[in-house]
Protein backbone atom coordinates (compact mmCIF):
# COMPACT_ATOMS: atom_id res chain seq x y z
CA UNK A 1 0.00 0.00 0.00
CA UNK A 2 1.55 3.17 -0.83
CA UNK A 3 1.34 5.63 2.35
CA UNK A 4 0.98 9.62 1.81
CA UNK A 5 2.87 11.48 3.98
CA UNK A 6 0.83 13.87 6.61
CA UNK A 7 1.58 16.99 8.58
CA UNK A 8 1.61 15.73 12.31
CA UNK A 9 2.88 16.04 15.49
CA UNK A 10 2.34 12.01 16.12
CA UNK A 11 1.61 10.36 12.38
CA UNK A 12 4.21 10.40 9.75
CA UNK A 13 2.23 8.52 7.07
CA UNK A 14 -1.27 7.29 5.90
CA UNK A 15 -2.32 4.90 3.15
CA UNK A 16 -5.42 3.86 2.47
CA UNK A 17 -6.99 0.59 0.03
CA UNK A 18 -10.69 1.99 -1.00
CA UNK A 19 -11.26 -2.16 -2.33
CA UNK A 20 -10.40 -3.57 0.88
CA UNK A 21 -10.99 -0.82 3.31
CA UNK A 22 -7.95 -1.38 4.74
CA UNK A 23 -5.73 1.58 6.04
CA UNK A 24 -2.27 1.79 6.72
CA UNK A 25 -0.78 4.58 9.97
CA UNK A 26 2.81 5.04 10.16
CA UNK A 27 4.05 7.00 13.31
CA UNK A 28 7.13 8.93 13.52
CA UNK A 29 8.76 6.33 15.83
CA UNK A 30 8.54 3.88 13.27
CA UNK A 31 5.50 1.97 13.80
CA UNK A 32 2.89 0.63 11.31
CA UNK A 33 -0.54 -0.50 11.78
CA UNK A 34 -3.03 -2.08 9.65
CA UNK A 35 -6.87 -0.67 10.23
CA UNK A 36 -9.73 -2.96 8.76
CA UNK A 37 -13.57 -2.00 7.34
CA UNK A 38 -12.03 1.87 7.75
CA UNK A 39 -14.59 4.21 5.12
CA UNK A 40 -12.76 5.94 2.19
CA UNK A 41 -15.02 9.11 3.77
CA UNK A 42 -13.24 8.76 7.07
CA UNK A 43 -9.95 8.56 5.71
CA UNK A 44 -10.76 11.17 3.65
CA UNK A 45 -11.72 13.20 6.74
CA UNK A 46 -8.62 12.22 8.69
CA UNK A 47 -6.60 13.68 5.64
CA UNK A 48 -8.29 16.87 5.82
CA UNK A 49 -8.46 17.62 9.62
CA UNK A 50 -6.29 20.72 11.06
CA UNK A 51 -4.84 18.16 13.81
CA UNK A 52 -4.35 14.38 11.67
CA UNK A 53 -3.51 13.05 14.71
CA UNK A 54 -6.45 13.93 17.53
CA UNK A 55 -9.10 13.35 14.66
CA UNK A 56 -7.11 9.40 14.05
CA UNK A 57 -6.72 9.19 18.28
CA UNK A 58 -10.76 10.00 18.36
CA UNK A 59 -12.25 8.82 15.35
CA UNK A 60 -10.75 5.72 14.46
CA UNK A 61 -8.16 4.58 17.42
CA UNK A 62 -11.42 5.01 20.02
CA UNK A 63 -13.07 3.01 17.66
CA UNK A 64 -14.09 -0.70 17.33
CA UNK A 65 -11.98 -1.09 13.91
CA UNK A 66 -9.93 -4.03 14.32
CA UNK A 67 -6.34 -3.41 13.66
CA UNK A 68 -2.73 -5.35 14.05
CA UNK A 69 0.60 -3.79 14.29
CA UNK A 70 2.44 -4.58 10.67
CA UNK A 71 5.96 -3.24 12.06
Amino acid sequence: MIRQPIDSKHLASCGHDPATGEMEVEFRDGRVYKYSTVPQNLFDKMMDAKKPSEFFRKTIKGSKIKFERIK
